[in-house]
């Protein structure tokens, strides 16, 4: 009877809030588009700079709550802040540190299937300047991943090895997180896009899809 469909009904809004704070990138097919271009980008990028074949796979895309994310995060790892002009707030390229050490022993001519050293707090000067090479060439990638739905200007901030240096949300903020997947010959690492999904907000109606990849 009637009283059934009023229950029902009382249900649904409440149902709706709790998906508010799960799979926000579902809203925003653009952005998942705009990512994928970004692979196709930095597999040519990286493989022309190393000279051997480097391929990024299209991430899986999800939202959390920052303070989630960030206490599922393994280290070492090389966090890499920087913003995307003109949005607001940094947001944050994490390379773990598998990556980061078979990177380094491939630009130096390696194989990159050395095993990570994990003892030490930091990495050495050379690596910094391999982190960073490989940082700017992401973001010149991203700039232009991005140029069709929006002029921004990925403009790079610093690189920190302490996760306390590198917090860009709040705990309970949700953000938007974009897993990449590197394939460099026999070996597999991650690098992670984390951006506040408040940032994104202003771009929420272009990345509704209503562009064409």
């Amino acid at each position: 009877g009637q009283g059934e469909v009023a229950e029902e009904g009382k249900g649904l809004p409440r149902y709706d809030f709790r998906k508010e704070h799960g799979p926000v990138h579902h809203r925003l097919p653009g952005l998942g588009i705009i990512l994928e271009r970004f692979t196709g980008l930095l597999s040519a990028s990286l493989s022309t700079a190393s000279g051997t074949q480097i391929d990024v796979n299209p991430p899986e895309i999800s939202s959390m709550a920052f303070g989630d994310f960030w206490r599922s995060i393994p280290l070492p790892a090389s966090f890499n802040l920087f913003k995307m002009e003109p949005l607001r707030g940094p947001s944050l390229l994490l390379v773990e540190g598998a990556l980061v050490f078979a990177f380094v022993d491939l630009f130096l001519g390696g194989t990159a299937e050395r095993h990570v050293k994990l003892e030490g707090k930091s990495f050495t000067p050379i690596e910094l300047k391999i982190i960073e090479k490989i940082v700017r060439m992401s973001l010149e990638d991203m700039e232009q991943s991005w140029a069709d739905v929006e002029k921004l200007h990925m403009t790079f901030l610093r690189s920190e090895i302490d996760p306390q240096f590198a917090e860009i949300a709040r705990s309970d903020e949700t953000t938007l997180l974009s897993k990449f997947t590197v394939e460099l010959g026999k070996f597999t690492g991650q690098m992670t896009l984390c951006t506040p999904f408040s940032a994104l907000e202003p771009l929420r109606g272009k990345l509704r899809g209503g562009f064409r990849g």
